[in-house]
């Protein structure tokens, strides 16, 4: 059994919203250069004067602005980081969760690996994907070895059925 103590701190969670807004902040960041390259083409060209292209680079640049700044905002202006903390135990068949707020536990959880849809490795963290939008944070500081990281990984990966293999 490998276990690790993840608390979700303020850290934690910009990653978190970082990594999971990174595919819509790329489709922003398209729509963007698409209208700013419109906007250019249309003073070029003097298709409708300057005021309405003007208007619409200014907007690009305001919206450019939230998309980058929401998730730093949103976590810093919050008074306080949740004090939950998960318990992690890995087996090789599957992961027990128990979550405590204020050194008191809240649940527990007993899940197989299966139910894992991804897993997504940063420098510190790994976070196991449930579905597109709901992830568990594990801590890889909070490993007692450091090979126990690369042990939960081949966990994962075993419990997945190999499409190759045959009956």
């Amino acid at each position: 059994m490998i276990e690790n103590t993840t608390e979700y701190t303020k850290e934690n969670l910009k990653s978190f919203l970082t990594l999971s807004l990174k595919k819509s902040r790329i489709v922003c960041y398209a729509a963007c250069c698409i209208v700013y390259a419109a906007s250019i083409v249309s003073i070029i060209l003097n298709l409708v004067g300057l005021v309405f292209p003007l208007v619409m680079m200014a907007l690009v640049t305001f919206s450019l602005a939230l998309v980058l700044l929401i998730p730093h905002i949103y976590i810093s202006k919050t008074t306080s980081a949740p004090q939950i903390k998960n318990k992690y135990e890995f087996y090789p068949e599957k992961i027990k969760i128990a979550t405590f707020s204020a050194e008191e536990q809240i649940s527990a959880a007993e899940w197989e690996y299966s139910l894992i849809k991804k897993v997504v490795e940063t420098k510190n963290l790994l976070f196991l994907y449930l579905n597109n939008n709901q992830a568990l944070l594990v801590d890889c500081n909070h490993f007692k070895d450091p090979n126990d990281k690369l042990i939960v990984k081949k966990y994962i990966v075993n419990s997945k059925p190999n499409p190759d293999k045959k009956n």
